[in-house]
């Protein structure tokens, strides 16, 4: 039948008397009839409704539940992409990832703005046949998994022509929070995320030299544009400066919120500034309490998304990386910087005056430090880049 619970929102909906799997008798549907007869919904019920003319009774069909969201969660950053994407299509607050598009009152048109959207945010290039075929976020994410592990050192946000933007991790080690400018920006993005396991780096121009060559890999030449937020700045000036070193050209070098302040301290006080940021100024206890607590913060918070097996290790690579840091004498960097504060950390011109032969480029944004990369904020983030982009 065609219901319209939503005013404009017409759609086709089966209802069945079946103890079928619902997943088998949607693909057998798809199989069987033309795509524009699919039902956007299958409804189990246990006897259809009459009338006592024996005709069918419509008002006692029920209407398609759409609650979404109460199923497992996001595994990958394409996953966490995909949701939203659903999620937005559908004017619905929240989606799993094994909720079906269709039976959550999707249709072929808005499959198609799906699709559309996909290609702006994701660069995929696909068609509204996939989205029939492969109608979760689970199986969608499957079909495009072409671009590689969401926790490989270099994550490909969105790949395609033209110059890229290399967007280094901040301390947590992923660089899933760089995903926001792709609703803003046009350009190939990829973000450069921390290996955990047992072979971590001795200094951080070991880890700037190992980023500098996967940045090669996925880009033989120059220019190279670098992006760092926080701890990230600081190791994206440190690649920039390796890649001259090599003879390649660097175009812009933008660091969110990037400080030079912590060089000098010690692992121990690495620990105490990580456990102060991410538990608390509350009794630390000895440095292996210390330890054990942020990775029990952490795998409950930002590193929830990592396997169980990998919180540990990935915890390690981000104490190391924030240690390598405090040791480290920035270089000199032949020619600008664009530095982006917020209202947290405002002047920071003077930490990257000594770094750079030419100008330290100043921005701001209103916001807090952890509210760099909120939606609002990268927006203005992403426009503020595109200009200084538009003068190299």
């Amino acid at each position: 039948v065609v219901r319209e619970d939503r005013p404009g929102d017409r759609r086709l909906v089966g209802y069945v008397v079946a103890t079928a799997d619902p997943a088998d008798l949607r693909q057998h549907v798809r199989e069987v009839l033309p795509e524009h007869l699919v039902p956007s919904a299958l409804v189990a019920v246990e006897e259809i409704p009459l009338t006592r003319n024996g005709k069918l009774d419509h008002a006692r069909l029920p209407r398609p539940s759409t609650a979404a969201g109460g199923g497992r969660k996001p595994r990958s950053l394409r996953e966490e992409l995909l949701c939203d994407l659903f999620a937005e299509a559908l004017d619905i607050d929240e989606v799993g990832i094994d909720d079906g598009f269709f039976e959550l009152g999707g249709h072929s048109l808005l499959a198609a703005r799906l699709v559309g959207r996909i290609r702006e945010v994701l660069g995929a290039d696909l068609g509204v046949q996939t989205v029939f075929r492969s109608s979760t976020v689970a199986e969608l994410a499957e079909h495009l998994d072409g671009g590689g592990d969401s926790f490989d050192v270099v994550l490909e946000l969105r790949g395609g022509e033209g110059v890229p933007l290399f967007c280094v991790h901040p301390a947590t080690g992923l660089s899933w929070c760089y995903s926001g400018l792709l609703e803003h920006t046009a350009m190939p993005l990829y973000g450069l995320q921390l290996r955990g396991g047992d072979d971590l780096p001795g200094s951080l121009a070991e880890l700037a030299a190992d980023y500098a060559d996967r940045v090669q890999k996925v880009r033989p030449q120059g220019p190279y544009h670098l992006l760092g937020y926080s701890l990230g700045g600081n190791i994206a000036h440190a690649v920039a400066t390796e890649l001259q070193s090599r003879g390649e050209r660097v175009g812009l070098v933008a660091l969110l919120d990037s400080s030079t302040a912590d060089v000098g301290l010690d692992e121990q006080e690495v620990l105490a500034r990580l456990f102060a940021d991410v538990v608390g100024d509350t009794e630390r206890g000895t440095a292996d309490d210390q330890r054990a607590r942020i990775t029990a913060v952490l795998r409950d918070g930002v590193l929830d998304v990592l396997p169980a097996e990998r919180v540990a290790s990935t915890v390690d690579a981000i104490v190391n990386a924030i240690h390598l840091s405090a040791g480290h004498r920035p270089a000199v960097l032949d020619g600008d910087v664009l530095l982006v504060t917020s209202r947290s950390n405002p002047d920071l011109r003077a930490d990257w005056t000594p770094h750079v032969t030419g100008e330290v480029r100043v921005e701001r944004l209103e916001c807090t430090h952890d509210e760099m990369l909120d939606p609002g904020p990268v927006a203005t983030l992403a426009r503020l880049l595109g200009q200084h982009l538009d003068v190299r």
